[in-house]
């Protein structure tokens, strides 16, 4: 499966570290990577088709330091989509408010009906890519006859995000520049460091540095400069390894 890595936080932060220690992995997720960082008003998108650890995109950004807010990183192993660009993550979407999101998901989507519109609209080939598109068009759609509130967006969001993990494994983090959501349905695949109360980390693998616990299971959270602020209600979508549906969706991405 692929490997998520987020921060939130107050203040600026460096991450370098903690990069590192998240892109050794890179041997298990060779199909490519890619990062977001935002530093106030200053905002980074770097993917890549290359493995992380052989990527000249990857030593050239490692060699200075990373100060970050709010940051996503993504080593991706292939399930949906080529190893192409247009299908690396992160993803991004802006919506009808101006708002700028942006995505990472572990997981696969096997039964979800609405997305299927946007297997016409997207860029690449991936199911994650149309999880982004779908989530801001009904932000925008909630957003029609007004701005609705913080609140108000992140229960839209935890109503849908719900919908989402029903048969389908859903681990993901994003972003709108303001808020970080994190949700998964897959036990044991989705950690965080609370490092300081400004400062949260999350990650796929519990990394060596700080300490790591398991992110509660089947329940959005988002996060403002490392504070958790809201979180939504907890279903019971959890996902279990199936691999009947995992060969019938390889086979009907593959053409077969």
């Amino acid at each position: 499966m692929c490997e998520l890595f987020g921060l939130s936080s107050k203040k600026e932060y460096r991450i370098n570290e903690s990069l590192r220690e998240f892109f050794a992995n890179y041997k298990n997720h060779p199909h490519g990577w890619g990062m977001y960082w935002q530093n106030n008003d200053e905002t980074h998108l770097i993917r890549d088709t290359k493995p992380a650890g052989l990527s000249p995109k990857r030593d050239q950004i490692m060699s200075e330091d990373i100060i970050a807010t709010t940051a996503l990183a993504h080593i991706r192993h292939a399930t949906i989509g080529q190893i192409e660009l247009s299908n690396c993550h992160p993803f991004q979407k802006i919506d009808r408010s101006g708002r700028i999101w942006t995505l990472i998901h572990n997981g696969t989507i096997f039964d979800y009906d609405p997305l299927s519109l946007y297997y016409y609209k997207q860029t690449g080939e991936t199911d994650s890519e149309r999880v982004i598109l779908y989530l801001t068009d009904q932000i925008g759609i909630a957003e029609k006859d007004g701005a609705v509130s913080d609140e108000q967006r992140f229960r839209l969001l935890d109503d849908l995000v719900t919908k989402l993990a029903d048969k389908n494994k859903l681990n993901l983090l994003f972003t709108d520049g303001t808020f970080l959501y994190a949700h998964t349905n897959y036990p044991g695949s989705l950690h965080a460091w609370q490092v300081d109360d400004e400062t949260v980390l999350f990650s796929t693998r519990a990394l060596e540095t700080g300490t790591w616990k398991e992110l509660p299971l089947n329940t959005l959270t988002a996060y403002r400069s490392g504070v958790k602020v809201f979180t939504g209600q907890t279903h019971d979508h959890t996902y279990v390894d199936n691999q009947r549906d995992l060969d019938m969706i390889y086979q009907t991405y593959s053409g077969l």
